[in-house]
């Protein structure tokens, strides 16, 4: 059987899917205990990571023990493997725990920190990436204005901060379909590049709410793809599954092919999408439709921001709302901004 090692990490065997011998893919997986840096090493290089057992498999099974799988979530799931499979919407809001445990978790942040490179970061450990400001200058004749600062993908941000784009969690179950591979940047196509060499702009991530196997639908990953030019097709023996056990985590690339698995088992396999998407990308699902202000107040402010409220120094302000926190009063916009920092020029 084909299998990959990592310095740190685990040796990991793949099993070939149910029925496919001929695959060869692999995806590497990583322990609890190794760094962010060797982590988002080994997102960058192979479009995908898994990180096993990050948490525990009694803390998913009470995070996921309510969710309401009901008739109602059968429909509309064409797209992830047809009506056998089961979708929850607004995964964050079913259960505000998750948002507490899994969208905090400090592991995943500083892997997305590296990943996104915001100039706010959400991990304790993480260090900000700095930008160039636009620079004011005068013409000859005494006009002012701002001549901004552009600087390639590998030395400046690519956000102010990040943001949950959807949340999701889906069930897959005997008789579904394999899912069309597909990518997730395409959501924004045609309006925003996203070929080889572009910028990370989304980041996604699947918790395993129950063991992850190559029968009951682990996720299809094609890693490498994140490289490829879009004409560039797949052939079976490139797809890897992120076989898992509960409680692990599998991130992949926002140019990386992927696609849910069909199952073949009588068990049913849950798991906790979300993705982070810089915050100057509209949200994929609507989180303050989702999680309207009332619930979300009830949340930390860590939470709160992840979920959207907050604001850079342009966008997303609100004036009279404190932009680390836009449910409090305080200052935001770079009216109110610019008025803040002169008086600590001032105090200064």
């Amino acid at each position: 059987m084909p299998c990959t090692a990592h310095a740190k990490g685990t040796m990991v065997r793949e099993r070939p899917r149910h029925g496919d011998p001929k695959v060869t893919a692999t995806i590497t997986t990583h322990h609890a205990t190794d760094s962010a840096d060797d982590i988002a090493a080994t997102f960058r290089r192979d479009g995908a990571a898994i990180i096993a057992n990050l948490v525990s498999a009694e803390t998913m099974d009470a995070l996921t023990a309510d969710l309401p799988f009901d008739d109602k979530t059968k429909v509309g799931n064409e797209f992830i493997g047809g009506s056998d499979n089961r979708s929850l919407g607004a995964v964050l809001h079913a259960n505000p725990q998750i948002c507490e445990t899994l969208l905090l978790n400090e592991l995943v942040l500083e892997v997305a920190d590296r990943i996104l490179r915001p100039e706010k970061p959400m991990a304790a450990s993480s260090t900000p990436v700095r930008r160039d400001k636009g620079r004011v200058v005068t013409s000859d004749d005494g006009c002012y204005q701002v001549v901004s600062v552009d600087a390639p993908p590998e030395e400046g941000p690519y956000c102010h901060h990040y943001r949950v784009g959807a949340s999701v969690s889906l069930q897959a179950r005997d008789g579904g379909v394999v899912q069309i591979l597909h990518r997730e940047m395409a959501i924004y196509e045609p309006f925003v590049e996203h070929g080889p060499g572009a910028r990370d702009l989304i980041f996604n991530v699947m918790w395993a709410g129950a063991d992850f196997t190559a029968e009951n639908g682990a996720t299809r990953v094609v890693p490498g793809s994140h490289r490829w030019p879009a004409e560039r097709l797949c052939n079976e023996s490139e797809v890897a599954q992120a076989v898992m056990p509960k409680g692990s985590v599998l991130f992949w690339h926002c140019r990386a092919l992927h696609g849910l698995a069909a199952s073949t088992s009588a068990a049913r396999r849950t798991g906790i999408f979300h993705s982070f998407v810089v915050n100057w990308l509209a949200q994929e699902e609507n989180q303050y439709v989702a999680f309207p202000p009332e619930d979300a107040a009830r949340l930390s402010v860590r939470a709160r921001q992840l979920l959207g409220y907050r604001s850079s120094g342009n966008c997303g302000w609100v004036k009279g709302r404190d932009s680390d926190d836009l449910l409090a009063d305080g200052l935001s916009g770079p009216l109110e901004l610019k008025k803040r920092r002169k008086a600590v020029d001032a105090a200064a």
